[in-house]
């Protein structure tokens, strides 16, 4: 049979472990923002997969993609925080993929080619250009960082930006296209 004092001696003995425990928990939170990132960055690589993999909904033509399902598990894995960041490091990263390519009608085929868009507009041409990606948040300054540069020789110059099959631009977008537009008059 055990003693008072022997019984309050183990639970001073359990009470310390707990402490412990719970001061390791805590370090391991505050000292640990590297795998908090990488498992954050890992749950965004997931929602991009997944933006790939869709289905319509039984009796409806409704598409739905697994990104519902990924930015659930986020919330339920990582919790709120992380999992909010991670949606965030995805839209960040799927707002600013943009590539502007220009067509040109190639006489020999009845089809126009693509190619990477002049460095600067040429003098009395019309440049047509094709944006690819989306044209929301962070592209519009990587759209204006790839169109070509209206230099003093662009008189008589046209460029078209192509936007078909584009259904959301942002009004970031409208604001370079407006001062793009102002360079060339």
């Amino acid at each position: 049979m055990r003693t008072q004092q022997q019984v309050l001696r183990e639970l001073e003995e359990q009470e310390r472990l707990i402490a412990e425990y719970r001061d390791s928990i805590a370090r391991t939170w505050t000292d640990a923002p590297a795998w908090m990132a990488a498992y954050a960055a890992a749950f965004a690589a997931l929602l991009a997969v997944a933006s790939y993999v869709s289905f319509a909904i039984p009796l409806t033509d409704v598409p739905f993609t697994l990104q519902v399902l990924i930015v659930l598990l986020a919330g339920f894995v990582l919790g709120p925080g992380l999992g909010a960041l991670s949606v965030v490091l995805y839209v960040v990263r799927q707002s600013n993929r943009i590539t502007v390519k220009r067509r040109v009608i190639d006489p020999s085929s009845q089809w126009p080619t693509e190619q990477d868009p002049p460095a600067e507009v040429p003098p009395g041409e019309v440049v047509v250009l094709q944006p690819y990606g989306s044209l929301f948040f962070a592209a519009a300054p990587v759209f204006e960082a790839q169109r070509p540069d209206v230099t003093d020789g662009a008189h008589g110059s046209v460029v078209i930006i192509r936007l078909r099959g584009k259904e959301d631009i942002g009004s970031t977008f409208i604001s370079v296209v407006t001062r793009y537009s102002g360079q060339l008059r």
